[in-house]
């Protein structure tokens, strides 16, 4: 007799076939078959056999440590790499099964062996662990990933199916109405992520955590070169643990994780291939992806593609919004048990538009073109001995171009950048004052730009030290940052323009961080962070001067800016429960100098549609912003999800005592879900308030509600997987605007868009 029980099961697992236990039972009844015919006859027991997976991705989760506690001594085995376990001889009666990885948190639940000829089929979920342990899993790669150390600072994860349903065009697409997180844009191509009302280099981010070496956060018209379909994992990360990366760290930092350099030895060839369609821009996007061993050495490739028309609205085509662009990559990793080194190779090309005719903007639009090619390595090493545990080195080098075109063919701007980044980290051995890592990064950018609008070639040279640490001091969990960093800017020669006296300018600043977590039993925690951040001036806001049509301004830097410092302080109380889970924060950051464009008035000559355009210049100014996030979610039964967000900011210039532009207003998303078997339904509604607490040129926008729906077929195989997904967004065909895109005067947001994604492949 063979029964099936589904203990404490995930929703994201829920359609697995029992196919696979019935695998393994068959495996059990052939040498059960097979012991009779060598005379010995199987003994008679009962056989308890299961699959575990990831709650959130409904992954297989490989090597996890399953016991049971039968009373007379424990079963234990390891999961093999599909996730799967199987018992014998396991006597009647009533069990309890124990899992255990790091990285997760421990699974237990009971069971019943009714006879001796029972074999009982389970399934387990095992959801992530939001607390530091005291050993690190490393799933197979040599040097101790962040992801574990401080998991609890990373309240936004994109994931698995989330990840799947959320999927767009850009990162800030699927990230969008997320832990504070919206959306700046210029049309469909150019999107990047504005969090808690910080846009620019102020968020930044990160592919594999390392920079993405573009230049998407100097202006809202300039594309990010990383891709979401490429993603298997989209994380925002706040904290004390920012640090590592940067100085600017009050928005947090967006880690898109790619896997570019292969990091773990698979056991065989892992595949995939995923198609995207939308009908909004009669648009198609593939990707393919490879991964296996080679002998000694690990490979990695993938190639991917995205093609789109003009957008529709309910208006009318957004005109000029088309989008071509196709990345790849290819690397090779050494893996052993104490080192890793690997190297990959990518590149990035994309053609896009920007619609115009209307004040500012170019008649017929702007067509811009960029690339980027990039060479990277990471290197590890794990040591057994002495205090130090790991050091790892990565970064490598890229380099960019991109060039605005008008429609006659002249070309408005270009910019070029080639960028060296590097970071070496040692990963301390847990100690008395705890866990500790410290970082050294080094950053040489050889920025030029030219067309109509000129800087002369400069040279910015970064360098910083940070420390980090991690430490359990009676009821509280605290964790600590520090980072200081030294920024030269060297311009070619000595000039002058409307920005100022062009010359070398250094600044040197530090940024720090403090957080204290106290846990209310297993299920609730209160976490206080205090921060410090320092952020330098870009070379273009400080000698930048001359039309840039695709932004519809004329943008004059400032030469004399100083450093832009924030103080900021955060309280987060997280609750866990077995049927409702959510978070409440609240927060407040002030700035001293900081440094936006401001639109003065003025109008300069130009080859705008009126022949002239606005003129913004770049000012530091002292700023509060004030806010707060709210997340909810509901498990009603095991099969059914509910979930609500919402997020709000109000920023101020104290020195104009007046609302800071381009603002998100409150804006949230209500979403649910529900598991059948291999199908899961999910539908959401997502809006915004009216926006009138805006500067004194810009234009207020009203409040708007969408709705979308999704339907998705998965199936688990043995070693396969396939899913197709179809999704509506904007359901009614709504007419709406968002406050945060520079073309909201002419256009609205997309219309009514069907979205087609198929996945396949190996694992």
């Amino acid at each position: 007799m063979i029964r099936f029980l589904r203990t404490d099961r995930s929703p994201a697992v829920h359609g697995v076939e029992t196919g696979r236990a019935r695998r393994s039972a068959w495996l059990v009844l052939i040498a059960s078959v097979v012991a009779v015919l060598l005379g010995t006859g199987p003994a008679r027991a009962a056989t308890v056999q299961g699959r575990i997976f990831d709650a959130e991705s409904g992954a297989p989760v490989p090597w996890v440590d399953v016991q049971i506690d039968t009373g007379q001594g424990p079963f234990a085995v390891l999961s093999d790499p599909a996730g799967a376990f199987v018992f014998t001889n396991v006597p009647d009666g009533e069990h309890t099964l124990r899992a255990s990885r790091i990285g997760y948190r421990e699974h237990r639940e009971t069971f019943l062996v009714r006879s001796v000829d029972d074999v009982v089929a389970l399934e387990v979920s095992l959801r992530a662990s939001a607390v530091a342990l005291e050993t690190v899993d490393v799933s197979g790669t040599t040097v101790e990933r962040e992801d574990d150390l401080y998991a609890d600072q990373t309240p936004v994860r994109v994931t698995g199916q989330e990840l799947r349903e959320r999927m767009g065009t850009t990162v800030a697409d699927v990230l969008t109405d997320h832990g504070g997180v919206s959306e700046e844009s210029m049309g469909p191509a150019p999107a990047r992520p504005v969090v808690r009302g910080l846009s620019g280099n102020r968020v930044l981010i990160l592919e594999d955590e390392i920079g993405t070496g573009d230049l998407s956060g100097t202006s809202p018209d300039h594309a990010l070169v990383v891709d979401p379909l490429n993603a298997s994992r989209i994380e925002v990360l706040r904290g004390p643990a920012t640090l590592l990366y940067g100085s600017s760290v009050l928005g947090g930092v967006i880690n898109v994780r790619r896997e570019a350099v292969p990091l773990s030895r698979p056991e065989r060839v892992r595949a995939s291939i995923r198609y995207m369609g939308d009908t909004v821009n009669e648009g198609s996007a593939g990707r393919l992806s490879v991964t296996g061993p080679l002998g000694d050495l690990v490979y990695s490739v993938d190639a991917m593609g995205r093609t789109g028309d003009d957008v529709h609205t309910p208006i009318g085509d957004m005109r000029n919004t088309q989008i071509d662009a196709w990345n790849g990559s290819a690397g090779l990793s050494w893996v052993d048990e104490h080192a890793h080194v690997g190297v990959a190779v990518g590149r990035y090309d994309s053609d896009y538009g920007i619609p115009g005719g209307f004040l500012g903007g170019h008649p017929n639009g702007v067509d811009i073109e960029l690339e980027r090619r990039r060479y990277l390595l990471h290197a590890g090493r794990h040591f057994d001995d002495g205090p130090v545990e790991s050091v790892e080195l990565f970064g490598g080098y890229s380099r960019y171009f991109h060039r605005e075109i008008e429609s006659s063919g002249l070309c408005g701007v270009s910019f070029g950048l080639l960028n060296h980044q590097w970071t070496q980290r040692t990963h301390l051995k847990p100690a008395p004052w705890g866990r500790s890592i410290l970082a050294l990064q080094f950053q040489h950018r050889d920025f030029a730009q030219g067309c109509l609008s000129f800087v002369p070639p400069t040279i910015e040279r970064t360098v910083a030290a940070a420390a980090y640490n991690e430490v359990e001091w009676g009821p509280m969990r605290w964790t600590a940052g520090v980072r200081g960093e030294f920024r030269d800017v060297d311009p070619s020669r000595r000039d002058e323009n409307k920005a100022g006296v062009i010359r070398g300018r250094s600044f040197a600043g530090t940024g720090a961080s403090i957080a204290a977590a106290v846990d209310h039993g297993r299920v609730a925690t209160t976490t206080l962070t205090l921060t410090r951040s320092f952020r330098a001036p870009g070379l273009e806001e400080l000698f930048s001067e001359g039309p840039h049509l695709a932004a519809f301004s004329y943008e004059v830097g400032n030469a004399d800016l100083d450093s832009e410092t924030g103080n900021g302080v955060e309280l987060r109380f997280d609750w866990r429960g077995s049927r409702l889970s959510g978070a409440l924060t609240g927060f407040y950051n002030r700035f001293d100098g900081f440094i936006h464009p401001v639109d003065t008035g003025e109008l300069e000559f130009g080859p705008g549609s009126e022949g002239f355009l606005e003129r913004w210049q770049y000012r530091g100014s002292d700023t509060q912003m004030v806010g707060g996030e709210a997340r909810l979610t509901w498990r009603a039964t095991r099969r059914l999800e509910l979930r609500a967000e919402t997020s709000y900011v109000r920023a101020t210039d104290l020195d104009l005592d007046e609302p800071l532009p381009r603002m998100p207003p409150l804006s949230g998303r209500v979403s649910a879900r529900l598991r059948t078997g291999e199908w899961t339904w999910a539908a959401h509604a997502r809006g915004a308030g009216e926006q009138g607490r805006v500067s004194e040129f810009e234009e207020p926008t009203s409040g708007y509600l969408t709705y979308g729906a999704s339907v998705e077929w998965n199936r688990l195989g043995e070693g396969t997987f396939q899913s197709v997904m179809l999704r509506v967004d904007n359901l009614t065909d709504a007419e709406y605007r968002n406050h945060l895109s520079r073309i909201r005067s002419i256009l609205p947001e997309p219309g009514r868009n069907v979205t087609l994604m198929v996945r396949a492949g190996l694992f």
